[in-house]
């Protein structure tokens, strides 16, 4: 299964993960680890002549995603990769959508009285952006300009040779993050990765406002030989209001400072500057987060220790049944989207930090 309905179900399963029953969360995890490719009798048509003629490309594919496939090739002596979007993917946004807002009702997967609307609203405008190539090597570049460091590598992209549809990037080697070559590493250089990726985040957040919402292992290389984390994909990149990001800051900002009144006074300004319809006991709320926020306000959290998740899970589901949520703060949906795969990320790598004196740095009076 391809397209734009693979990706929304993702996108919308953050919402309703402690709703979903667990065919559904097995539909979900299937499709994200599908990897089936178009043949290359069909995919090189997509191609224009003229990038055919200045790269050398194989037709043999190196990975595959809902929207597209990333292809080798040479261009000017140097090796780079092809992302190659699927014929019809932006076509069928509209439709894919009405599908999914479809299964979800006829699986009563949430309480009907949640207003879904903004949310598929949000997810519709975050697709089309993460299918315009474009837009997205800009922001290659601009990570790329931002962040190169001894720490990061971000590849240098080729735009006279990408176009909408196709994004041509220099080709870099290295290892996934969920690869038996990362889990066979030494612990302390997997906590020394996870610390990056943790920093990282923090930068997207305090300092350059743009944030990769999909914090996927499929999205890092790490280079052995460099000592380098290698960002490898840009399409879920997003910027934000100033005054979003600012709220966002001080929410992080509580739970780092163990501010009652912050977490309350910003969560409460966070949805009065939205059209969300909620009702919570923010006593509740607050306890909740003390709680998913545990890994960022004590010394040091061993992350390969699965109680926390568990429990995280269990109060989740009862903090949101609690509540009467009516209109979901859709502004925010990108930013939790994040934190989610961050702290998947971090229990993919068994890590082991303090990431308490990570944010510090960050953190300002």
């Amino acid at each position: 299964m391809k397209g734009s309905f693979v990706k929304a179900a993702q996108m919308l399963s953050l919402y309703g993960e402690h709703f979903l029953p667990k065919e559904m969360k097995d539909f979900i995890s299937q499709v994200q680890s599908e990897g089936h490719y178009l043949e290359w009798s069909k995919l090189k048509n997509l191609i224009p002549i003229e990038v055919h003629q200045k790269i050398d490309i194989s037709s043999e594919p190196l990975a595959a995603a809902s929207i597209g496939q990333v292809h080798r090739g040479v261009y000017q002596g140097q090796e780079v990769v092809l992302k190659i979007q699927y014929e019809g993917i932006r076509q069928a946004i509209d439709l894919d959508l009405r599908l999914l807002k479809l299964l979800m009702r006829s699986l009563r997967i949430l309480p009907k009285k949640i207003n879904l609307d903004p949310i598929y609203d949000e997810i519709k405008k975050n697709l089309i952006r993460e299918m315009d190539y474009k837009e997205e090597l800009a922001t290659q570049v601009k990570f790329r300009d931002s962040l190169q460091s001894d720490q990061y590598y971000i590849p240098k992209a080729y735009p006279e040779v990408s176009t909408e549809n196709i994004l041509v990037s220099e080709y870099c080697s290295g290892a996934l993050l969920s690869s038996s070559q990362i889990k066979n590493l030494s612990q302390d250089k997997k906590n020394d990765i996870a610390r990056r990726i943790f920093r990282l985040f923090f930068l997207e957040l305090f300092e350059l406002n743009l944030i990769q919402t999909d914090a996927h292992p499929g999205n890092f290389l790490f280079d052995k030989k460099t000592d380098k984390l290698i960002l490898i994909d840009f399409g879920s990149v997003r910027s934000f209001d100033d005054a979003i990001i600012k709220k966002y800051q001080n929410l992080i900002k509580s739970f780092y400072l163990d501010d009652e009144t912050l977490f309350k006074n910003t969560f409460q300004d966070m949805l009065d500057s939205t059209e969300a319809i909620v009702s919570i006991d923010l006593n509740d709320l607050w306890e909740y987060c003390r709680f998913v926020t545990i890994p960022i306000r004590q010394d040091e959290f061993d992350w390969s220790d699965s109680t926390h998740a568990e429990e995280v899970y269990k109060k989740a589901q009862k903090t949101i049944l609690k509540a009467d949520v009516k209109t979901p703060p859709h502004q925010f949906l990108f930013i939790d989207r994040k934190v989610v795969g961050l702290f998947f990320l971090m229990k993919t790598l068994d890590a082991k930090f303090n990431a308490k004196n990570i944010l510090a740095e960050f953190i300002r009076d």
